[in-house]
């Protein structure tokens, strides 16, 4: 029994081949004049000795779609039909009900519907009728994902497939997802997708038999994911936990990972649980990145097939195997229908084998022909009894081809077989061309948590720090009640001259010592290390409580909370500096939520610690809740250094070593780790970025006076609005009054008549409240978008304000005859807290991170810190005096200020939400960005080219 298989590709003829399986031979029959470059053919019928097909011819700018005949007597190729399609028409198929061609187009990034007629004879011709299109909407705000971000700069379809239901599922390579459409007689909408993590390139995908599972592979990450689809079309289903596996072969180096691209996915004909998937360019590493170390000279004969062993349900891995072909380049690969043949082409100087498959698994492979004309793709037939035996209609026909990148200035090498790349960089128009930042080392979320018991117990101890952030804050409200702590210091007592100025000193000074610590704290990070910083840091922080503890008059205790503030000031930055420098890019924002959990948790513990320690009747009372700051101090300042520097922070001391040293320590895996390799990579060459960019903005400006220029920056005239916005958003959110609460919540219930234990219990649940609205915070940032949390946020806020000055003034002489009216001043401020949580709780914090360019994004952030800080400064040192002077007017003072935020917001703040850097820069009408991403492409075509 005898096969035929036609071959076609980037030439201008298609070739017939037969292969005799009993002799293992493998010979060419015929050429055929063909369109140049067909990168897909299909058969459609045999009538009359004539094979009816369809097929494609690939362009950059423009393709065409044509149906032809084969006449093999005659040894001719006829075109019947044609129409136009899109650049680099990838993949078609003919739909089940016979009404069209669905084609996909990888450079013009669509999905077409091409309507055909039928004849009696099953002659398939290409109608006039209007085709119908869809374009599906790029979703990263910031073109550039993955190891070759020049290949994700748009959609780029790369199949088409279609389910029993009429669903088509497109993969696309481009924007990291396979497209789910639903269509109609007119049209086509998107009705969700599968979420491939970004940098993943999907490339093909495949239908499990009962097509509850696609099996989708990653051209660029060179993994194979599996998708439940039992449950319908959805938007962004998510990759099947634990199912990924890496097709690259272990003899491959992993700093030569990079190199390979994935290529083909097949499913077994008839054992569905048996994968194939294939990688390329296993032969070319040197000639992709000449300047790779260690690249063997023993070039290995072919490329590899990876054979993927499922469990019974599919959804899991059971074993993986590698096969060696002697195929260069593998750009096509199929499998007759009984599962007992395979057949792999190659794209660089041609080449066929077919491979027998044998073992109970189709695991075992055996080379039963080979042959080598310089052809560069192929197709296979279903068997037949002769030579001339017809080409089923059910079996797809495979062509590969070249895939021309965008950037004109690598249109050569790419179509040479060569991808420029080096250190991850591509030279596109990103704001993080170094795709450190989407490695996927797991699922993200509580799972990813779980996953990673290390890198969460290092986080949990650095969480520590915001945690002594979080007492030392708490610790001082109940404190401050205390008729022990009012003996010791008679200056902070009720009724004292000097009540509200002594009070507000006590408290304004830690916030002082705050401002002064996170103006600080940058120099001690950069200079000694995050680590270093968090136990210089700690050392103040110990000392201060150490004062506070033992002070026996009030300027020891002042002297205390203000050196307590500066190792506090350190903390707010300092903690999430190292969590967010050590985390994995795919459980960063769960672990620096733990971070911003904690400083909730130490104020809510500081205040039931402080209050179940006022029934002591000696010092200890107000000097235990003091001591015990230092615990939690001492092991974050210890236990710290038994944990890994920040590996970005090495690479900006030059010892790159010691960063992947350090990253292979924190991802429990070894230095030779492909997604460690990137990771590191990334982290290098974004710090080389970074540095330029600043050496750029200011050339010639070395040392302090450089960190001086960044400083003032941010007081040029294209970045004065973002300034004005990053800073105001803090200093309204310290003066819609949260932190006066937080500190003196005793004094406010009590104004309100309650009495002292009613106040104290009352004053608990504020800290409570913070802890609700700190989940909020999460559920309500993305969803509104920050423009209306500002505007409605200072409105909601203002509101429970005035209503209390109005009571307050009313009722502050007869509460006792008003209960009701003072529980609804209870109630009013409850509603305050809750509102400040879900809006400006979390805008002091991510707006200045999102409106300025990354240039000055690090200095522009420690401003609004330092903002913050101040502005809590002065609600420390005045709030007590305010209460005792002019009572229900701190109301009326604080309701002010949330109407101004508001109305600044409507004026001024735009919305940030999602903005890529251009539309920042229509956003604040000026080109700040657009300045910054000239000297960015400047820089990194120095990066990349090594200048």
């Amino acid at each position: 029994m005898q096969y035929r298989l036609l071959v076609s590709g980037d030439r201008d003829h298609f070739t017939t081949l037969a292969f005799d399986p009993s002799t293992k031979r493998l010979s060419i029959l015929a050429d055929y004049p063909a369109p140049f470059n067909a990168s897909w053919v299909n058969p459609i019928s045999l009538h009359n000795g004539i094979d009816y097909l369809v097929g494609l011819s690939e362009g950059e700018e423009a393709g065409s779609l044509y149906c032809f005949d084969i006449n093999h007597a005659r040894e001719s190729c006829k075109i019947t039909s044609e129409q136009p399609t899109l650049g680099a028409p990838a993949h078609f198929l003919t739909l089940r009900d016979k009404s069209a061609l669905a084609l996909s187009t990888y450079l013009g990034g669509s999905i077409a519907l091409y309507p055909i007629s039928i004849s009696a004879e099953n002659e398939m011709t290409l109608t006039d009728g209007p085709r119908t299109e869809l374009f599906p909407e790029f979703p990263y705000k910031i073109p550039g994902h993955g190891p070759n971000q020049g290949r994700q700069q748009q959609c780029h379809l790369h199949q088409i497939l279609e389910d029993r239901q009429g669903l088509l599922y497109a993969p696309d390579l481009g924007s990291d997802r396979v497209w789910i459409i639903r269509r109609d007689a007119s049209r086509m909408e998107v009705c969700g997708w599968l979420a491939c993590p970004p940098g993943t390139g999907a490339r093909h995908a495949v239908f499990s038999p009962d097509e509850s599972v696609m099996y989708v592979i990653g051209e660029l990450s060179h993994t194979v994911m599996a998708f439940d689809l039992s449950s319908g079309p959805a938007n962004a289903i998510l990759p099947i936990d634990g199912f990924a596996p890496n097709i690259i072969p272990p003899s491959i180096h992993p700093d030569h990972h990079l190199m390979l691209d994935a290529s083909e996915l097949c499913l077994h004909p008839t054992n569905p649980s048996v994968l194939y998937a294939s990688n390329r360019w296993s032969r070319h590493i040197a000639q992709r990145q000449p300047e790779l170390k260690d690249v063997p000279t023993d070039l290995p004969t072919g490329d590899d097939i990876a054979i993927i062993l499922l469990r019974d349900d599919g959804k899991k891995v059971k074993a993986l195997k590698h096969v060696r072909t002697n195929i260069d380049v593998i750009r096509g690969m199929r499998l007759r229908d009984d599962g007992k043949y395979a057949v792999v082409v190659g794209q660089e100087g041609g080449g066929i084998e077919i491979y027998s498959i044998t073992g109970e698994a189709g695991d075992i492979w055996s080379l039963q022909a080979g042959l080598s004309e310089g052809l560069v793709a192929f197709a296979v037939d279903r068997q037949g009894e002769a030579l001339a035996n017809i080409v089923n209609s059910d079996v797809l026909l495979h062509a590969p081809y070249f895939v021309p990148m965008l950037d004109n200035e690598n249109q050569k090498m790419q179509n040479e077989g060569i991808e420029h790349r080096e250190d991850n960089i591509s030279p596109i128009d990103s704001d993080d061309p170094f795709d450190a930042e989407n490695i996927v080392y797991g699922p993200s979320g509580f799972k990813g948590l779980i996953a990673a018991p290390y890198i969460l117990g290092v986080s949990f101890l650095a969480s520590l720090a915001g945690f002594s952030f979080g007492y030392d804050q708490g610790v001082i409200s109940i404190i401050l009640t205390m008729p022990q702590f009012h003996s010791v210091f008679p200056e902070i007592a009720p009724g004292s001259p000097t009540y509200g100025f002594s009070t507000g000193f006590l408290t304004g000074m830690l916030e002082l010592g705050g401002f002064i610590g996170c103006l600080f704290f940058p120099f001690l990070a950069d200079k000694y290390s995050r680590k270093w910083g968090l136990s210089i840091a700690m050392v103040f922080y110990i000392i201060g409580a150490i004062l506070q503890t033992a002070a026996g008059n009030y300027a020891t205790l002042v002297a205390g909370r203000f050196i307590g503030g500066i190792g506090v000031g350190t903390l707010t930055l300092g903690a999430p500096l190292y969590i967010g420098e050590i985390a994995p890019p795919n459980i960063r924002g769960s672990l620096l939520v733990l971070e911003q959990f904690s400083i909730v948790i130490g104020a809510v513990l500081a205040y039931w610690v402080s209050y179940g320690c006022r029934g002591i009747e000696s010092e200890w009372a107000f000097r235990l809740p003091f001591f015990l700051q230092m615990p939690s101090a001492l092991i974050v300042g210890t236990c710290i250094h038994f944990f890994p520097f920040s590996p970005r922070w090495l690479s900006m001391k030059g010892r790159d070593e010691e960063a992947l040293a350090a990253l292979t320590r924190l991802r429990r895996l070894p230095p030779t780790d492909s997604r460690v390799q990137q990771e590191w990579k990334g982290i290098t060459a974004d710090v080389k970025l970074q540095q330029a960019i600043r050496s750029k903005m200011h050339p010639g400006v070395t040392g302090v006076k450089l960190e001086v220029a960044g400083w003032m920056d941010l007081f040029r005239q294209k970045y004065r609005k973002r300034t004005m916005v990053a800073l105001a958003i803090p200093f309204f959110q310290q003066f819609s009054g949260v932190n006066a609460f937080v500190y003196y919540a005793p004094i406010f219930f009590q104004a309100l008549g309650q009495n002292t234990e009613k106040a104290l219990i009352l004053s608990g649940m504020v800290n409570i409240c913070q802890l609700v609205a700190c989940i909020g915070t999460f559920l309500c940032l993305d969803h509104f978008g920050r423009r209306n949390l500002a505007i409605w946020g200072g409105i909601a806020m203002g509101i429970p304000h005035a209503i209390m000055a109005g009571i307050v003034g009313k009722y502050h002489s007869s509460w006792s005859s008003n209960t009701g009216v003072g529980w609804l001043g209870v109630a009013l401020i409850y509603i305050y807290i809750l509102c400040y949580g879900f809006t400006y709780g979390p805008l002091g914090w991510t707006l200045p991170a999102e409106v300025f360019p990354s240039g000055i994004r690090a200095t522009g952030i420690g401003a609004a810190v330092a903002m913050n800080w101040l502005a809590n400064t002065c609600i420390g040192f005045a709030v007590p005096q305010m209460q005792v002077s002019i009572g229900f007017g701190t109301y009326i003072f604080f309701a002010s200020f949330c109407f101004i935020a508001a109305i600044f917001s409507y004026f001024c703040v735009p919305e940030t939400k999602g903005l890529t850097l251009e539309q920042m820069d229509s956003a604040f009408g000026d080109d700040a960005a657009a300045e910054e991403q000239d000297v960015r492409r400047e820089v990194v075509k120095e990066v990349i080219n090594g200048v």
